[in-house]
């Protein structure tokens, strides 16, 4: 089997879209906004990519097998975007 990157993987590149955009959408939030949806927004897209990474860094049985992603992150994003 051949060893593919953390940055080659399709749904880290997707999370990293997400990222950017939510971003972008952080910018053109007022500053009371951000404060009351827009950090945690932030917060919650920016942790997809990084779950992911965290993940993939798990090489032994023990721990990836510790290490479960739940689609709970995603949920809150796609929750808070439709806010």
């Amino acid at each position: 089997m051949a060893y593919i990157k953390l940055f080659d993987l399709e749904v880290y590149k997707i999370a990293r879209e997400i990222s950017e955009v939510v971003w972008g959408i952080y910018g053109s939030l007022s500053w009371q906004e951000k404060k009351i949806l827009g950090d945690q927004y932030i917060e919650s897209a920016d942790s997809i990519g990084a779950n992911i990474a965290e993940g993939y860094g798990r090489f032994h049985y023990p721990t990836k097998s510790n290490f479960i992603i739940t689609p709970g992150v995603l949920y809150l994003n796609v929750n808070i975007g439709q806010s």
